[in-house]
């Protein structure tokens, strides 16, 4: 997974380029609209924790996975201030410790977009054994419209139908601009609402 994960967690969460201080609009949208209702959640790649603690205070059961020490820390410290409940775990996605079908809905506000082409189907699948029959994951990428090459892999919504369409039904794949403190161009992201096969 490329990127300067230790270095970029030295400082504060605001200084986070992809920090926005609020959950993700297309997740709220979801929960408030009730297209997800509570139940066992897992996030991949939590962050500062904002999403899991939104989540949490909607009444999910999160369990949520970050491969940096330094950002559980975030997240531990935002779920205290809120008041919340999360099981935050060092984890890779690639090799999650859950046991089989434990999970109802996994979100992903970027972690797939830094895993390595070569290991994409092994991400799938992980998610996939995770998640509960008719499980959802909301799946949120960086789309091959985003200029330049730094930061994440940009991902043509046609990969991701490639990658995940054996294994789950995909919904719409949406294009839209992100939120966040990045210098430069916008960025373009692709979300989509999926159900385990």
């Amino acid at each position: 997974m490329p990127g300067p994960w230790k270095e970029m967690y030295e400082g504060k969460p605001v200084d986070l380029p992809w920090f926005c201080g609020t959950a993700e609009p297309e997740l709220v949208d979801l929960v408030r609209r009730r297209v997800v209702r509570p139940c066992r959640a897992l996030e991949l790649g939590c962050g500062q924790g904002t999403e899991a603690v939104f989540m949490a205070t909607q009444g999910f059961r999160l369990s949520a996975i970050d491969m940096m020490p330094r950002a559980l820390t975030f997240a531990r410290r935002l779920a205290r201030l809120i008041g919340v409940g999360i099981d935050l775990r060092k984890a890779s996605a690639l090799d999650l410790p859950f046991d089989a079908a434990t999970f109802g809905f996994a979100y992903d506000r970027g972690c797939f977009h830094h895993v390595e082409p070569a290991d994409r189907e092994r991400y799938r699948d992980e998610v996939h054994r995770v998640l509960a029959p008719k499980g959802r994951l909301f799946l949120r990428w960086m789309s091959e419209k985003t200029p330049g090459k730094r930061g994440p892999y940009r991902i043509p919504s046609r990969e991701v139908r490639k990658v995940f369409s054996s294994r789950f039904r995909l919904g719409p794949i949406r294009l839209y601009p992100a939120l966040g403190a990045i210098d430069g161009p916008p960025m373009w992201l692709y979300h989509c609402l999926m159900a385990r096969r």
